[in-house]
């Protein structure tokens, strides 16, 4: 464990004491900053990821996302007269979405492609592309990805001078 006042690692001999009404994990030397409650005892916390499913391809129905979504999206979006921030707000998600969408910058999930045709009544998909002619016809299935990390500058506009 780590104490959470000086930052020394312990493995035994630490205790968990009370700092200005705040319980904390500390070690020996940093126990009398407190009132001690007991020792530490390391809690090790299970990780829960989510699910991973193939994005951009709905395997019940052989169909995919269209190559083209952003165009579709915006196209749609401007003939029925919306602004990115009613669209946003429409199919409850926030307008860097929107933005990232139109962009082509980030491919919308089986869930969310539903959702925003049914909001712009729009078709965003198109019949799984087999790989092979002669290999049956069966649809290649993509690989997983892997959601990249949210980064700041998915989150900032640059402005350029």
């Amino acid at each position: 464990m780590q104490c959470e006042i000086c930052g020394r690692v312990f493995k035994e001999g630490g205790y968990k004491i009370r700092v200005e009404g705040s319980v904390v994990a500390a070690c020996e030397g940093c126990s009398g900053s407190g009132e001690i409650l007991g020792p530490a005892v390391e809690v090790k916390k299970k990780q829960y990821l989510p699910e991973q499913k193939p994005v951009g391809l709905d395997i019940d129905t052989g169909m995919e996302i269209a190559d083209d979504y952003a165009s579709l999206i915006h196209n749609a979006r401007q003939k029925k007269g919306m602004k990115q921030e009613d669209m946003a707000r429409a199919i409850n998600e926030p307008v860097s979405t929107i933005h990232r969408l139109e962009s082509g910058h980030f491919e919308p999930s089986i869930a969310m492609a539903k959702k925003i045709g049914r909001a712009l009544n729009v078709w965003l998909f198109e019949k799984a592309a087999a790989e092979d002619a002669g290999a049956g016809n069966v649809a290649k299935m993509p690989k997983p990805q892997v959601p990249k990390e949210l980064m700041l500058g998915d989150m900032v506009r640059i402005k350029k001078k």
